[in-house]
């Protein structure tokens, strides 16, 4: 079997055609509930009279930049996740094994971002109407999400998909 019990991700190289591993960083408990309990009451105390509600233009604006930035900063912290990345070779039935099990997930997680994206969206509408900073945070928080999978959206994973791409799956030509 090629299951692994650490947590990884594959990359595909474009100038090479060759495949690296990243093992994936674990994330600390502890930094995380500190991160929890610095955000949570920053977000209660945000007040909710900065958002420019009665100026459309600068509002549509601000949702869009806010939208924009969560997103560079999810990719950045994803990317950011992972450690020790190499160069690996694979055989032709390991490769096989990879693919078939990442375009078993392709569309799912097509699907589930897309579905952010236009969750996050909502949430820039619902704050227009409803004017809670509660719908402002849950965009960004969507779209940090959405940022960290966008990946998933490039031209080479698509091809990938379609299995369209040659990949060179020895360590040669590195």
């Amino acid at each position: 079997s090629f299951v692994s019990d650490k947590s990884y991700t594959l990359f595909y190289d474009k100038q090479t055609k060759g495949v690296f591993k990243a093992e994936t960083k674990n994330i600390s408990t502890p930094k995380f509930l500190l991160l929890f309990l610095i955000g949570y009451p920053t977000m209660n105390f945000f007040p909710n009279y900065v958002i420019p509600y009665h100026h459309n233009l600068i509002f549509i604006s601000l949702c869009f930049m806010t939208l924009v930035l969560s997103m560079i900063v999810g990719n950045y912290f994803v990317l950011g996740l992972n450690k020790d990345l190499r160069r690996i070779t694979l055989s032709q039935e390991e490769w096989k094994y990879y693919l078939e099990k990442g375009n078993k997930l392709y569309f799912i997680q097509i699907t589930f971002m897309a579905s952010l994206f236009l969750f996050a969206i909502t949430c820039f509408i619902l704050l227009y109407i409803y004017q809670s900073k509660w719908w402002f945070i849950g965009s960004i928080g969507a779209s940090f999400i959405v940022g960290g999978g966008i990946t998933l959206f490039t031209r080479t994973r698509y091809l990938l998909y379609k299995e369209k791409i040659d990949v060179n799956l020895s360590n040669e030509g590195k």
